[in-house]
């Protein structure tokens, strides 16, 4: 039983660098290999206790994924500790390697939905910004209907972040709010969309920035579900977002 187990070992470490007959395979071949040993030294990089510890082979591919195991278990601890993967069994199904990051929108794309599909705070807020309900239907929709509503070109946006400064939280949410649901914050996370799928390489200084820039988007989403909470709470709070807006108006 030992035997059989080293050299079903043996064999399996034998056909890991099983040389290319031909120059696509060779191509092929060169570029997996390539990309294992960037994934594996940046798994050292960033956890090296846990590529320490790690019983998980480097060169076993498990249910016949493109990755090994031990690419597959520094996917799962970015996920858990650095930034989102999406679906992260996504690596195991693909047909082939991924040069690239996969970066998941972690945004509600509106401009691609029905109004009846978001929340009634982005429903709220996007009327605001002129591109959800009209005033006739506000009575109905969000339960009265302010007496003048500044546009968009009419405000003045760093009046609106100073008049936000000087309210009590959660009213003074609203300007990081609104970049939220404008994708504007300047956080990839929250500001692509799909249309627009930006695509980075497995390299140091993109997963640093990629980790950076999921903390910012943690605390903007923290901050945006403070606001929906408190918004939802009383109309009279929706009526109070109208005259801070409208303090704005140039």
């Amino acid at each position: 039983m030992f035997a059989n187990s080293c050299t079903s070992s043996r064999y399996r470490d034998l056909a890991a660098f099983k040389l290319p007959l031909t120059v696509p395979e060779a191509v092929s071949y060169l570029s997996n290999l390539s990309q294992k040993t960037i994934l594996l030294a940046l798994y050292q990089h960033y956890f090296p206790d846990e590529w320490a510890c790690s019983a998980v082979d480097c060169l076993t591919c498990t249910n016949g994924s493109r990755y090994s195991d031990r690419e597959l278990e520094f996917f799962y601890l970015i996920n858990d500790r650095l930034f989102p993967l999406g679906e992260i069994d996504n690596f195991t199904d693909w047909d082939e390697r991924h040069l690239e990051i996969p970066i998941y929108p972690q945004n509600t794309d509106w401009y691609d939905a029905e109004l009846e599909q978001l929340t009634k705070t982005e429903q709220f807020l996007i009327s605001i910004l002129g591109c959800g309900y009209l005033l006739r239907d506000w009575l109905e929709e969000f339960g009265f209907e302010p007496e003048e509503l500044a546009s968009t070109d009419q405000v003045d946006w760093q009046e609106l972040e100073l008049l936000c400064g000087e309210q009590t939280s959660p009213l003074s949410l609203l300007n990081d709010v609104l970049t939220v649901i404008d994708h504007s914050t300047g956080c990839i996370w929250l500001d692509i969309v799909w249309e627009n799928y930006e695509c980075l390489t497995w390299d140091r200084k993109f997963i640093d920035y990629l980790t950076q820039d999921w903390i910012i988007a943690q605390n903007y989403l923290t901050k945006t579900a403070e606001f929906d909470q408190w918004l939802q709470a009383d109309v009279n709070n929706l009526k109070e977002i109208v005259r801070l807006w409208n303090s704005a108006k140039k």
